[in-house]
């Protein structure tokens, strides 16, 4: 729906699937990527560390988060989404690991 033009009830529908499962890892998938394409990298963060939560391993949100963080003010974006976290040794070390192995080495230098 969302690549046809329908992102609002694409929306609607993914809302509806997570109220049933909250951990369901293809609609927060989706529901990233409709946030990412509102210019909305906050709310897609957020999203993309709970898919983590659930598949710690899954590509396409540890390549989504990479890219989130390559964008203009991204590395403020993960800052600000990982709140305490951000003040974490081991946290921030994993995430300069994820986004260096998806393409952001400058952005990883910068979280070590």
């Amino acid at each position: 729906l969302a690549a046809s033009g329908q992102g609002d009830a694409a929306v609607q529908i993914l809302t509806q699937v997570l109220t049933k499962d909250e951990s369901h890892v293809g609609a927060l998938l989706e529901y990233s990527k409709a946030y990412v394409e509102r210019g909305r990298p906050n709310e897609a963060l957020q999203i993309l560390l709970r898919v983590l939560i659930h598949a710690p391993n899954d590509k396409e949100a540890r390549g989504l988060i990479s890219t989130i963080v390559k964008a203009p003010n991204g590395l403020d974006v993960m800052n600000s989404e990982l709140g305490d976290a951000a003040k974490s040794g081991p946290a921030l070390a994993f995430m300069a690991t994820l986004v260096k192995d998806y393409g952001a080495v400058e952005e990883s230098v910068a979280l070590y």
